[in-house]
Protein backbone atom coordinates (compact mmCIF):
# COMPACT_ATOMS: atom_id res chain seq x y z
CA UNK A 1 0.00 0.00 0.00
CA UNK A 2 1.72 3.04 -1.30
CA UNK A 3 1.89 5.51 1.53
CA UNK A 4 -0.11 8.97 0.79
CA UNK A 5 2.18 11.91 1.57
CA UNK A 6 1.16 14.97 3.84
CA UNK A 7 0.16 18.01 2.45
CA UNK A 8 2.32 20.41 4.58
CA UNK A 9 0.45 23.04 6.25
CA UNK A 10 0.83 27.03 5.89
CA UNK A 11 -0.64 29.04 8.72
CA UNK A 12 -1.83 31.85 6.83
CA UNK A 13 -2.39 35.18 9.25
CA UNK A 14 -4.15 38.34 7.31
CA UNK A 15 -6.43 40.31 8.24
CA UNK A 16 -7.45 41.16 4.31
CA UNK A 17 -10.56 38.62 3.28
CA UNK A 18 -9.01 39.56 -0.40
CA UNK A 19 -5.35 38.74 0.00
CA UNK A 20 -6.55 35.71 2.50
CA UNK A 21 -8.88 34.08 -0.81
CA UNK A 22 -5.54 35.24 -2.87
CA UNK A 23 -2.89 33.30 -1.25
CA UNK A 24 -5.55 30.78 0.30
CA UNK A 25 -6.47 29.43 -3.67
CA UNK A 26 -2.64 30.09 -4.90
CA UNK A 27 -1.27 27.72 -1.68
CA UNK A 28 -4.13 25.05 -2.20
CA UNK A 29 -3.64 24.97 -6.00
CA UNK A 30 0.24 24.15 -5.20
CA UNK A 31 -0.78 21.18 -3.09
CA UNK A 32 -0.36 23.47 0.39
CA UNK A 33 -2.94 22.86 3.13
CA UNK A 34 -3.93 26.23 4.55
CA UNK A 35 -4.84 27.21 8.09
CA UNK A 36 -6.26 30.75 8.10
CA UNK A 37 -6.09 33.63 11.44
CA UNK A 38 -7.44 36.87 10.59
CA UNK A 39 -5.19 38.37 13.78
CA UNK A 40 -2.34 37.65 16.00
CA UNK A 41 -4.26 36.47 18.97
CA UNK A 42 -6.49 34.15 16.58
CA UNK A 43 -2.85 32.45 15.20
CA UNK A 44 -1.13 32.30 18.62
CA UNK A 45 -4.44 30.37 19.62
CA UNK A 46 -3.93 28.53 16.44
CA UNK A 47 -0.13 27.46 17.08
CA UNK A 48 -0.86 26.70 20.90
CA UNK A 49 -3.31 23.51 19.73
CA UNK A 50 -1.93 20.64 19.35
CA UNK A 51 -3.21 19.41 15.81
CA UNK A 52 -1.53 22.70 14.34
CA UNK A 53 1.60 22.39 13.69
CA UNK A 54 2.58 24.63 10.52
CA UNK A 55 5.30 24.34 8.38
CA UNK A 56 6.15 27.74 7.85
CA UNK A 57 3.45 30.65 8.27
CA UNK A 58 2.91 33.40 6.46
CA UNK A 59 2.46 36.93 8.48
CA UNK A 60 0.80 40.14 7.53
CA UNK A 61 2.46 43.20 10.42
CA UNK A 62 -0.35 45.39 9.32
CA UNK A 63 -3.39 43.53 11.86
CA UNK A 64 -6.16 44.56 14.15
CA UNK A 65 -5.83 43.23 18.04
CA UNK A 66 -2.51 42.22 17.76
CA UNK A 67 -0.05 43.23 15.18
CA UNK A 68 2.27 40.58 13.33
CA UNK A 69 5.69 41.83 15.69
CA UNK A 70 3.77 41.37 18.32
CA UNK A 71 2.66 37.46 17.31
CA UNK A 72 6.08 37.12 16.09
CA UNK A 73 7.71 38.33 19.22
CA UNK A 74 5.02 35.38 21.15
CA UNK A 75 5.30 32.94 18.87
CA UNK A 76 9.20 32.70 19.25
CA UNK A 77 8.81 32.70 23.04
CA UNK A 78 6.51 29.04 22.48
CA UNK A 79 9.10 26.43 22.15
CA UNK A 80 7.24 24.00 20.08
CA UNK A 81 6.60 26.14 17.86
CA UNK A 82 9.57 28.57 17.62
CA UNK A 83 11.84 27.29 14.50
CA UNK A 84 8.70 27.48 12.35
CA UNK A 85 10.22 29.95 9.33
CA UNK A 86 8.50 32.77 9.20
CA UNK A 87 7.83 34.86 6.04
CA UNK A 88 6.80 38.20 6.68
CA UNK A 89 4.47 40.30 4.23
CA UNK A 90 3.70 43.60 4.69
CA UNK A 91 1.77 46.51 2.00
CA UNK A 92 4.35 49.02 1.58
CA UNK A 93 7.53 49.69 2.90
CA UNK A 94 6.88 51.19 6.19
CA UNK A 95 9.28 53.13 6.94
CA UNK A 96 9.28 52.19 10.15
CA UNK A 97 11.97 49.70 10.76
CA UNK A 98 9.41 46.88 10.89
CA UNK A 99 10.64 44.79 8.44
CA UNK A 100 14.02 44.87 9.76
CA UNK A 101 12.58 44.29 13.31
CA UNK A 102 10.82 41.33 11.89
CA UNK A 103 13.69 39.43 10.51
CA UNK A 104 16.00 40.85 14.19
CA UNK A 105 13.03 38.68 16.00
CA UNK A 106 13.63 35.68 14.14
CA UNK A 107 11.54 35.98 10.89
CA UNK A 108 13.20 34.02 7.77
CA UNK A 109 11.95 36.37 4.89
CA UNK A 110 10.18 39.92 4.78
CA UNK A 111 8.50 40.94 1.15
CA UNK A 112 6.28 43.55 0.36
CA UNK A 113 2.85 42.23 -0.77
CA UNK A 114 2.64 44.97 -4.17
CA UNK A 115 6.39 43.12 -5.21
CA UNK A 116 5.86 39.93 -5.04
CA UNK A 117 2.57 37.58 -6.79
CA UNK A 118 1.32 35.01 -5.02
CA UNK A 119 3.56 32.99 -7.56
CA UNK A 120 6.73 34.40 -6.52
CA UNK A 121 5.60 34.29 -3.01
CA UNK A 122 4.92 30.12 -3.60
CA UNK A 123 8.51 29.86 -4.88
CA UNK A 124 9.69 31.08 -1.80
CA UNK A 125 7.97 28.79 0.23
CA UNK A 126 9.11 25.61 -1.35
CA UNK A 127 12.69 26.97 -1.16
CA UNK A 128 12.17 27.04 2.78
CA UNK A 129 10.69 24.10 3.31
Amino acid sequence: MEHIKEKKKILLVEDDPLMVRLYERALTLNGFEVICAANGIEAVKKLSENNVKPALILLDLMMPEMNGLDMLKQMKQMPEVKDIPVIVLTNLSMGDGSEKRAIEMGAALSLIKSQHTPKEIIARIKEMI
